[in-house]
């Protein structure tokens, strides 16, 4: 017996794209907001570079702080996440979501003080994480 092509049960080439589309989304969006933990790698790095801008009173405490501030913002904006997530679609609620803090993380590498750095970077970085870190789930 053999089957027809239009009656199998079998995934037709749009609902396969759809979800190679969807697995690869959600790997880039959990690798984006899965970079929160490397503050602490490349704390001396920042520390250096700020060193080199003329920022010679800094230490590596300063650079301690950078972590903690991601996760207060996104802490403070992981239950805002949640509610929005519901209402809106993933691939929307994503696309209007993660500009917002593309924009401030971009603006920041472009910092030469520290503080400056620090209070655009981290700020952006945990509304886009506290936000979009229940998407996926």
């Amino acid at each position: 017996m053999q089957l027809n092509p239009v009656e199998d049960d079998s995934l037709n080439r749009v609902d396969f794209i759809n979800g190679v589309k969807a697995i690869i989304g959600g790997y880039i969006l959990m690798l984006f907001l899965g970079a929160v933990y490397i503050s602490g790698n490349i704390a001396p790095y920042l520390l250096t570079y700020f060193h080199y801008k003329g920022q010679t009173d800094l230490s590596e405490t300063d650079t301690f702080y950078i972590l903690p501030l991601i996760f207060l913002f996104g802490t403070f904006f992981l239950p805002l996440g949640g509610r929005l997530s519901r209402r809106l679609k993933p691939r929307v609620f994503v696309l209007c979501v993660a500009p917002i803090g593309l924009i401030g993380m971009f603006i920041s590498a472009y910092m030469t003080n520290y503080w400056a750095w620090f209070g655009l970077f981290c700020p952006s970085f945990g509304f886009v994480n506290g936000l979009l870190y229940i998407v996926p789930v």
